[in-house]
């Protein structure tokens, strides 16, 4: 009997917890970090709603407190890395749409991003380079001829 109280505590711990973050929003934010690592160890909780629960959490914390959550993202990272194989559905799900808005928030792998975007570009805009200057190359090859051409029937 008391495994099963501990269990729907600890769960309603949980959603007391996320809902506290609902409620606050931005004024969660100087105990962001401090919920986060008491959150973490339940993501490696044997109970896949205690997972559930705790994905949702560390979600509902990088909507409202990003700018104090991400930072330390390495402490989660792995887990969620982990956890988006989860046996279980709910679990997998919540892991992959926490996962994606952790790419979008994130500054750092924006600018990645952007730079490999922008070596793209110059990569693309040599290749325009090179194709214009052969053109060009072919052009004047072309022209010449034609001179030599008229040169030739005068």
């Amino acid at each position: 009997m008391n495994d099963i109280l501990r269990y729907e505590c600890k769960i309603e711990l949980l959603n007391c917890t996320k809902s506290l973050i609902f409620t606050g929003e931005k004024n969660f934010k100087p105990y962001a970090n401090d919920c986060l690592c008491k959150v973490i160890d339940y993501l490696t909780d044997e109970e896949w709603m205690k997972r559930k629960l705790a994905i949702d959490i560390v979600y509902t914390l990088l909507f409202y407190c990003k700018e104090e959550v991400l930072p330390d993202k390495d402490n989660f990272m792995d887990f969620l890395e982990m956890l988006k194989d989860d046996p279980v559905n709910e679990v997998k799900e919540v892991c992959l749409q926490t996962l994606n808005y952790i790419d979008e928030c994130d500054p750092n792998k924006a600018e990645e991003e952007e730079e490999d975007n922008m070596l793209m570009g110059m990569e693309d805009e040599n290749e325009l380079k090179n194709k214009q200057n052969s053109g060009n190359k072919k052009a004047e090859s072309n022209k010449k001829k034609k001179k030599k051409n008229k040169n030739e029937n005068i």
